[in-house]
This record gives C-alpha cells, structure tokens and sequence, in this order.
C-alpha cells in the first residue's frame, strides 16, 4: 500500500506539468504609452485546451484596440510564418459598459514592424462569430478612471491552422516556460469590416511593448484535479491487489 501512495503522490506531483498552464503578469510596465498608459498586464496558457487569456489595464481612458503577437521565447517582431497577430478591436465599446460591439480577428502574422498583416498576407485564421473561438472579449471603464481589456480565447483552430509541411516552425499564439511579447496599444483607432467581417481597416495613433524571453509561472493543478488522479492510482493499484 505505501507503494502505491507514494505512486498516488508521484501522479499528483507530476500533474502539475500534465496539460500545464503558464502564466505572466506585470504590473510595472514599461513600453511606449503613445496608444495608452499601461499599467498592468497578466496572460495564460492551457496547453490541453489550448485556452488563451489577456488582461491588460490603462490608467487612462484613451485606448480602443490592441494588436498581439505571442511566442515561446525570442521578441515575436520579424518572424515570418511562425505567429498569429491578434487584433481587438473596441472601437464599439462605449463608456456605459456596454462591449457587446467587440470585436477580435486573428491573422497569419507577416512579420513586418506594422500592423497591416490584415492586408498582407490578409489570412484570416479566426474571427468573433466562429463557434468555438471567443470566450470573452470584453472591455471596462473603471470607476478610478482607468480601462480594462479583457480577451480569452480558444486557440486550437490557430495553433493548428498550418501542419509543418507548410510552415515548419508554426505555432500560432502560444508559450510555455518562457514568452516574447509584441503588443501595440491603439487610441483614435478607425476600423472597417467587409461583407464577409475581414478587416479592411486598422488605422491609429500607437504604443508599444515588446520583449523577450521573460519567465513564465507554471500554474499548480488544482487540489481537486490532483486528487482526482491520485484516486484513481489508489483505486488501480488496490484493484490490482485483490485480483
């Protein structure tokens, strides 16, 4: 039996890396504040669900959109093939709280220090509307006189949008142990959609913030879920004991 506790341990100990979430946060950031005084930011990834989550405030009110670019490591700028570039666009959000007019759209990354990957290469991996995508894309005006953008989403369809026959080194939006950062910031943000909801507009006064290779969290397994698969160790281990 304590062979197989410690096997139930071993398993609980272990699930921490067993669909692994990674996680980042600052709330001392720097950059340039031309689209919007940042002053934090928190991001996460689920590498089993492949749920992705942003979270960044301003301690103005001046910012309606941000576009993204995220990797595992090196300053995602300049890499051609690999990325997704993210834009979300509040231009509908009013300061009623009403962000039910956000909209993202996800487009192949084309690795130029612009934010015209809409155009060119003008690949449209996921946009609002496709089942399955947004989990939340909602923006807030704080009663402090700050704002709040906030974007989860599931990622699988982006991640897995070229096999490495196409792009070798595709991956999306995604990190682990380490994540690089390409992120620009937007006030007096004009946008437009054609008939079929592509952007045929992105166009505004910018900032930004880029890094790369900073350390990333790894997220603990929740108690519940560490339990769980260590019980099912223990019911194993006895089962194989009576038989």
């Amino acid at each position: 039996m304590r062979t197989v506790i410690a096997a139930a341990l071993a398993v609980m100990a272990g699930g921490a890396t067993a669909g692994s979430t990674y996680a980042w946060s600052d709330t001392n950031v720097g950059g340039n504040n031309r689209g919007g005084d940042m002053t934090s930011i928190s991001t996460r990834f689920n590498q089993t669900t492949q749920t992705f989550r942003w979270e960044v405030t301003y301690s103005d009110q001046i910012t309606e959109g941000f576009t993204l670019a995220v990797n595992d490591g090196p300053n995602p700028k300049g890499t051609r093939h690999e990325l997704a570039l993210i834009y979300f666009d509040a231009t509908g959000f009013d300061s009623s709280g009403n962000s039910s007019d956000v909209n993202v759209s996800a487009y192949e990354y084309s690795g130029n220090n612009d934010s015209r990957s809409w155009e060119s290469p003008g690949v449209l991996l996921n946009q609002s509307g496709d089942a399955g995508f947004i989990l939340n894309a909602s923006a807030q005006d704080n009663a402090n006189g700050s704002r709040t953008f906030v974007l989860e989403f599931n990622a699988s369809t982006i991640n897995s949008f070229y096999d490495t026959s196409t792009y070798q080194d595709w991956e999306g939006v995604q990190f682990d142990s380490s994540i690089g950062v390409w992120f620009h910031s937007f006030k007096d943000l004009t946008t437009n959609y054609d008939a079929n909801g592509m952007l045929s507009q992105w166009s505004g006064v910018d900032g930004w913030l880029d890094f790369s290779n900073q350390n990333t969290t790894l997220v603990p397994m929740p108690l519940a879920g560490a339990m769980g698969a260590a019980g099912l160790g223990l019911v194993a281990g006895r089962r194989r004991r009576l038989s």
